[in-house]
């Protein structure tokens, strides 16, 4: 979903320093968000009590709105460019929301927006978004360090996602041994981290997926760093394709959408709301040098 939003951005004609700019984990959660509510409602209304559509939609967008007075709908422009995106879809193209919405559980929407947007943009990410990536692995492969891998790689991804390496160029060593001293303190992984095995991890080559002890807060240190630019902006899609890391339960190869949803839950807290773990990952990364 990020790289076809980004493609919207750039047709749009945004210059490159603006799109960087743009939280597009922030942008995929709402719009998840969104489609969510609607997912949910056209179940209960339309497909269990027969609504008519052209009243459900009516009434969804009302409701909605009502609760943007709540803090449903946050006044920006990420979430009034997902909230159009999503009233465009409900609205325009009620034959595939109905039979996707029918078809599909509630929680993943770039199959969605790929039929209703069109495939141009998004003819490289086909098999990768529009199924959740959430591989099953056998409980012993995960017993001592987050499961051995023996096919990191998921091959439903595109060959641009998975040869892409996290790190930006310019991030020093000094700081990669500051983030693996912050994340052994925080104890954000199941194991001690050196800085050599900080940097093998931020350029895929460790033997073992990483296993988090705190999912939300692990996502959260990761899209931190993806703001202050020390890791790439697809960081959610590069981990999931590569097969990086594992749930803390133990039992499941996190996906894309999983660690950008766990991220954002946090992240779209005003700063004074962070609990105390939450605003330590922001205070630290705000704080990281690049040399």
């Amino acid at each position: 979903m990020r790289r076809y939003l980004q493609n919207i951005a750039k047709h749009y004609g945004l210059a490159d320093e603006r799109i960087q700019s743009i939280d597009f984990d922030m942008l995929e959660f709402r719009i998840n968000e969104y489609f969510s509510k609607a997912h949910s409602f056209y179940l209960r209304a339309v497909k269990d009590h027969q609504m008519d559509y052209g009243i459900y939609n009516n009434a969804f967008f009302v409701l909605l709105e009502m609760a943007e007075q709540k803090g449903c709908i946050k006044d920006d422009p990420i979430s009034q460019f997902a909230y159009g995106i999503v009233k465009h879809a409900l609205t325009k193209r009620e034959d595939r929301v109905r039979m996707y919405f029918e078809t599909n559980p509630i929680g993943n929407y770039c199959g969605l927006l790929k039929v209703i947007l069109g495939d141009k943009y998004v003819s490289n990410m086909s098999g990768r978004d529009d199924k959740r990536i959430v591989n099953k692995v056998p409980a012993q492969l995960v017993a001592e360090h987050g499961s051995e891998a023996p096919d990191k790689k998921d091959s439903s991804c595109d060959s641009y996602v998975q040869e892409s390496l996290l790190l930006q160029a310019s991030v020093s060593d000094k700081a990669i041994s500051d983030m693996a001293h912050f994340v052994n303190k925080e104890k954000l992984f199941n194991r001690h981290l050196s800085m050599e095995d900080m940097k093998d991890f931020f350029d895929n080559k460790m033997k073992d997926r990483l296993k988090m002890m705190k999912n939300n807060l692990a996502a959260f240190f990761f899209h931190q760093l993806s703001q202050q630019s020390f890791i790439k902006s697809e960081w959610a899609s590069i981990m999931a394709c590569n097969r990086m890391l594992v749930s803390s339960s133990g039992s499941e190869i996190v996906d894309a959408h999983n660690l950008t949803v766990a991220a954002c839950k946090i992240a779209s807290k005003p700063v004074k709301d962070l609990k105390e773990k939450e605003l330590q990952i922001y205070n630290f990364v705000r704080g990281l040098k690049f040399d």
